[in-house]
């Protein structure tokens, strides 16, 4: 592997869906075209566990690393302090992220210098439309 910064892919995949797993298989793609590490980074919340995530996520043998983070625990341990410690190359995000990015992780990139790349649309249900019809108890 090339001695840049690693390809990024981070969410929170509460739920995975094939959507999901099409976002890292293109981001993971991206990191061996440009021969650098790939590394996935899941947001840490309440909705499914860390060790869940790490078993779905962790699978592929293409994944360097795999990192759970928490927003909410403390400045040490945010996205922005994340991005500074590690200098991302490229910064994976999917589509439907794109101007929810908080400030703090956009100022965060352009001081690292890191590339921030939205991937998507992707065929599928998405883990929000999921999440709303199992809240309103409609059949998927």
């Amino acid at each position: 592997m090339g001695d840049s910064g690693p390809v990024i892919v981070s969410g929170c995949f509460s739920v995975i869906t094939p959507a999901h797993l099409m976002l890292i298989r293109a981001a993971s793609d991206l990191a061996q075209m440009m021969e650098v590490q790939f590394e996935i980074v899941v947001d840490s919340d309440q909705s499914m566990k860390a060790q869940n995530r790490e078993s779905i996520l962790g699978i592929s043998e293409k994944v360097s690393a795999l990192r759970v983070f928490s927003r909410h625990v403390s400045v040490q341990d945010s996205m922005a302090a994340y991005i500074g410690k590690y200098k991302p190359r490229i910064w994976v995000k999917g589509w439907d992220r794109i101007g929810l990015m908080p400030d703090e992780d956009l100022k965060a990139l352009e001081s690292a210098g890191t590339h921030l790349m939205f991937m998507g649309p992707f065929p599928g249900p998405h883990a929000s439309d999921i999440i709303s019809r199992c809240k309103r108890s409609e059949p998927a």
